[in-house]
């Protein structure tokens, strides 16, 4: 059974990681209530710093909006919601020719498919050890303001660095799994 993670379990690690007492919920002390500022400013930064597999969508638009924006393209499409940066882009031959204006992307490409990596994700979907880096960053970055403890800073920041490139190795290791090809080496058995 995998771990589920919410915004206050990442929050009440955070508050650990910095010497501070859990809380019942996000507002319920100052620290908690920073904390959760926090995470809704870094959440965004870490899911757009690499390539985390939980966190790519695959889109594929073949309705454009029926107004056209610009004379330069033939299509206008909304971009997602959850948007963070494009990852990979059709091989159509209109692909590269694209502009992104007031959350709209101008192509004149139909369809329009494409991979992004998104800014915003539930964190019930969270692999465990995104969820603990996410918390040691929020908790490195509010060591200072809300301890005025240096050496705690920096103490939770090599934690979080060193917890990222855990995090990143899986990423890396899943990525690998899930492009190999099928083979059947892989179930010879050795006597």
């Amino acid at each position: 059974m995998a771990l589920s993670f919410s915004k206050l379990s990442i929050i009440n690690q955070a508050l650990l990681a910095i010497g501070a007492s859990p809380v019942a919920n996000e507002n319920e002390t100052e620290r908690s209530k920073f904390i959760s500022a926090k995470l809704d400013q870094l959440l965004p930064l870490l899911l757009l710093t690499e390539t985390w597999q939980f966190a790519i969508k695959y889109r594929e638009e073949n309705t454009p909006i029926t107004e056209n924006f610009s004379p330069d393209y033939r299509y206008t499409y909304q971009l997602p919601f959850d948007y963070g940066r494009f990852v990979q882009l059709s091989h159509n031959r209109f692909v590269l020719d694209f502009a992104i204006v007031d959350e709209l992307i101008l192509t004149n490409a139909k369809p329009f498919k494409y991979y992004y990596a998104v800014n915003k994700i539930d964190y019930s979907i969270m692999p465990p050890l995104f969820a603990r880096t996410l918390a040691l960053y929020a908790a490195a970055d509010s060591a200072i303001p809300l301890t005025q403890n240096i050496q705690l800073a920096n103490l939770l920041n090599t934690q979080y660095l060193h917890e990222k490139n855990n995090a990143l190795l899986l990423n890396d290791m899943e990525r690998d799994i899930k492009g190999a090809p099928y083979n059947d080496f892989d179930r010879v058995m050795w006597i």
